[in-house]
């Protein structure tokens, strides 16, 4: 009874702590189960500890061992707690802790022997290098053929004058979300040469239109399609052919510094495959140049680099360069938005809210979506969208889309997104005639980017009518 009383005072003083200090940094499944076992629901919060736990959430597996050390929704069980938090110690903070050691010094040499036994099964499925083998790619081709989607419409942007008269070169890259009916938004310039070439392709991408993305005969949002706009002064075949071996000797250079192992360097040459073959001209690139960006990636993502995560994540999840595979691609982006990268938080709580490649589970896709929304503008939009919006009277809440409104820029580019979430709050909040007046400014904008105008008009002529929009993410 001694014994009994001295483990779950310390496991309890030690959940207790991670219910304190844990949650800000904890997944939406470690999050539910905290919740849950807060509130002493100790089925869900198991159940939501396993997915984490498996997951390789090193502080699930803690919570899920001291769940089987308290014998919380599951016998008391302590073999099964110290493989699990003995699994846990991979985290340098939660060995130095030392609770598998204390578990393990009061078993028996029975019991000790199946312990580490079942701690050896626990590690060959779910420990760090298991993870991490079993969800590394299936490579395909190098960086020059990766999958793209297709422009119904796209628009050449002009040159800017201040870049020419400096003879500048470069190219732009964005990232964007294709929405169900093929218009773009939440358009972000994550790479460019030069800010007068960001000014200029925002003009245009506004306006593209893709080809709609279905999963089963399903309209479905692609989050994280990118773009890039090049802007080279003398296309002739002389400048074309300098352009292209200035592009291999500075590629040659970050591919001997990512040699080296340094994460950031192994970062910087993926990402540099990707772009180089559209800039340079794919046949001035050389041999050892043209790799796969995902190898790179996925080394970099290895030693911790959370942006690397994310890439890697988007890869598989559209199969750029490697084998779609959603598991693998749920892996990555999950430990990408743990480590609190907005767009891999962003891009799980699209999928999640869209169940047409990840399993869908609102519950979570809130939490990612509210995480992103801390950081991210365009998610904070999205998520104001939803409060105002959502069919479900628990989860609307006009005052807190309001508030989520006014913190972003006035001037934020995607004014689509911006001005239709004004027309939406202010109808949630019976205020129609704003309502009318922000979607009549969506209209417009629409018409002149040659946008759909059905649905457009559709919510104008409900604002009119004094209704407020109704629709499920």
């Amino acid at each position: 009874m001694k014994l009994f009383n001295l483990l779950t005072t310390r496991a309890g003083l030690l959940s207790g702590l991670m219910l304190l200090l844990l949650s800000s940094m904890a997944s939406a499944s470690l999050q539910s189960g905290l919740s849950h076992y807060d509130a002493e629901r100790y089925e869900p919060a198991y159940h939501a500890f396993r997915r984490a736990a498996e997951q390789g959430n090193h502080q699930a597996q803690l919570n899920l061992g001291v769940m089987y050390l308290k014998g919380q929704h599951v016998e008391r069980d302590l073999v099964e707690s110290y493989a699990w938090i003995a699994l846990s110690a991979q985290s340098e903070t939660l060995a130095q802790e030392g609770t598998h050691d204390l578990v393990f010094s009061h078993l028996n040499e029975a019991q000790q022997e199946k312990a580490v036994a079942r701690h050896k099964e626990l590690e060959d499925e779910f420990g760090n290098a298991a993870l991490l083998k079993k969800m590394q790619p299936t490579f395909s081709g190098t960086g020059f053929s990766v999958k793209g989607f297709r422009p119904v419409y796209a628009y050449a942007p002009e040159y800017p004058r201040s870049a020419a008269r400096r003879g500048r070169e470069g190219w732009v890259d964005f990232m964007f979300t294709i929405e169900k009916d093929g218009t773009t938004s939440d358009h972000v310039a994550y790479y460019s040469s030069d800010e007068s070439f960001t000014d200029a392709a925002m003009e245009v991408i506004r306006g593209f239109q893709f080809e709609p993305t279905t999963i089963d005969g399903e309209p479905a949002i692609v989050h994280g399609a990118t773009y890039r706009f090049v802007f080279v002064l003398d296309e002739g075949k002389d400048h074309e052919r300098r352009r292209g071996r200035l592009v291999d000797r500075h590629l040659s250079k970050v591919r001997e510094q990512a040699a080296t192992g340094e994460a950031q360097n192994q970062f910087a040459f993926a990402y540099l495959t990707q772009a180089a073959f559209s800039y340079g001209g794919e046949h001035y690139i050389s041999e050892e140049n043209r790799q796969n960006p995902n190898d790179w990636f996925m080394k970099a993502a290895r030693q911790g680099h959370s942006s690397a995560g994310f890439f890697l994540g988007r890869n598989i999840l559209y199969g750029d360069a490697c084998e779609a595979d959603p598991r693998k691609s749920h892996f990555w982006l999950l430990q990408s938005a743990n480590d609190g990268v907005a767009d891999a938080q962003y891009m799980l709580a699209l999928e999640l809210f869209s169940g047409a490649r990840f399993e869908q589970n609102t519950e979570q896709a809130i939490f990612w979506l509210k995480e992103a929304a801390s950081q991210k503008q365009a998610a904070r939009l999205r998520y104001a969208w939803l409060l105002a919006t959502h069919p479900d009277d628990q989860l609307r809440d006009g005052a807190l889309a309001q508030s989520l409104w006014d913190t972003v820029d006035e001037d934020y580019p995607d004014r689509q997104r911006y001005y239709m979430t004004a027309a939406a709050i202010a109808a949630e909040q019976g205020d129609f005639k704003q309502a009318v007046r922000w979607q009549s400014e969506v209209v417009e904008d629409a018409e002149a980017l040659k946008l759909p105008m059905t649905q457009r008009k559709a919510h104008l002529a409900l604002y009119q009518e004094g209704k407020a929009l109704r629709k499920a993410p």
